[in-house]
């Protein structure tokens, strides 16, 4: 699948199901704003790397030194409005298999 080229509907779909279910290698960004990267899921939570680093003057990379942990209920409410929790401010990009 092309994520690109997905309706606002379709979108909002997928973020409901990851938000619930969060596989390693999502990626949940505003717009041009990373918000985090799902790198392991454990029975003490979710691992993420929210924290980034310049590689050059236009583009960033995770820093991977600096793991956090966070729980379902957390994820949710990072990615949705605090008013509408049934809407979604990030996006998520899932992993593509090939």
């Amino acid at each position: 699948m092309y994520y690109l080229n997905m309706t606002h509907e379709e979108q909002e779909q997928l973020n409901r199901e990851h938000a619930k279910n969060p596989q390693v290698g999502d990626f949940w960004h505003e717009i041009f704003s990373p918000y985090f990267l799902v790198v392991e899921i454990t029975k003490y939570g979710i691992i993420v790397l929210d924290k980034t680093r310049p590689v050059d003057k236009d583009h960033y990379i995770f820093d991977e030194t600096k793991p956090r942990v966070m729980t379902l209920d957390d994820l949710y409410k990072m990615v949705t409005y605090e008013t509408m929790r049934d809407k979604f401010v990030a996006d998520c990009r899932p992993k593509l298999s090939r």
